[in-house]
């Protein structure tokens, strides 16, 4: 006797429209893998092909000059440092801001928690503005300091948000069996409400690293002293304002070969490509966490 297989069978509507979802997330991938395989490209082209427009997609020749000059530059790597310093110690107070203010409203016995989370709803859509935040850092102390781009904006109210909803959404009764053994409230959420918010720990992590290694904002309104530029703001200057000088003058100071492969396009393309080295290497490892935080994040609660 043969076996029979039950298959599902497919309308034909149905696969027309999986094709054509397909079909869109392939043009979503290229238009948004595009601008890096060009810019990548730019920065190890030849120094002749760049000038001329020739690379469109493929590098054209190869060579590291653009990257040389880049770790050789006055700024870059000095921005590149205070980066690092600022994503580090920022993210580390953001998360210890709003892990204890999302753990303690996260509970139900906490007297006004409906009254506290309307007014932080509240500063979602509305604020002060521009100079009021401006004047009291500067009362505070911290202009030109590097204190005015760690402290301030600590907190984001969505990210608070999501976390205490993560938090809420782990049974009421691993708490009361702990606090019937004795543990207090700081010992309850170090010991079963963190471990086992991991994955929504990792998203609001992801976020704020995100926010706080592209800021340049408050760099450019709070900090006057170049040495203290993060590298988001080197990279705009060398966008932007200082144009090509900088590559103009190391062109005619480099004669030869080292010379014609330096351009401005590619010295660019190459400050780009190596700011964004170390999301691309942290991300993978915590992509597995970002959705399912996100989705415990907003569904529950």
């Amino acid at each position: 006797m043969g076996q029979s297989t039950n298959k599902i069978r497919t309308a034909p509507f149905d696969s027309v429209f999986e094709g054509i979802v397909l079909i869109i997330v392939f043009i979503v991938i290229l238009v948004t893998l595009y601008p890096i395989i060009y810019i990548l490209s730019n920065s190890i082209s030849g120094g002749e092909a760049v000038t001329r427009r020739e690379v469109w997609l493929l590098p054209i020749g190869f060579n590291l000059t653009n990257y040389a000059k880049v770790f050789t530059h006055e700024y870059v790597l000095l921005a590149y440092r205070n980066t690092l310093v600022y994503t580090v110690l920022g993210v580390t107070w953001s998360m210890v801001l709003t892990i204890l203010g999302a753990y303690p409203l996260s509970r139900k016995n906490l007297p006004g928690r409906d009254g506290i989370m309307l007014f932080i709803a509240f500063t979602m859509l509305f604020s002060a503005g521009l100079i009021p935040y401006y004047l009291v850092i500067r009362q505070m102390g911290m202009i030109n300091k590097i204190w005015a781009i760690i402290i301030p904006a600590a907190i984001s109210q969505y990210n608070l948000i999501i976390l205490r909803t993560n938090f809420m959404s782990i049974p009421d009764s691993l708490e009361e069996s702990a606090k019937i053994d004795g543990a207090s409230d700081f010992k309850v959420m170090t010991s079963i409400i963190l471990p086992m918010s991991v994955p929504g720990l990792c998203t609001i992590g992801l976020m704020y690293l995100i926010g706080r290694w592209n800021d340049f904002f408050n760099a450019m309104i709070f900090l006057n002293n170049k040495n203290l530029y993060p590298l988001q703001l080197i990279l705009r200057d060398l966008l932007i304002t200082m144009s090509d000088t900088i590559v103009s003058d190391a062109m005619l100071s480099n004669a030869g070969a080292a010379g014609r492969n330096l351009t401005p396009m590619g010295f660019k393309s190459a400050v780009i490509i190596i700011s964004m080295v170390p999301l691309m290497v942290i991300y993978p490892f915590l992509q597995r966490y970002f959705v399912k935080g996100a989705m415990i994040g907003a569904i529950k609660g």
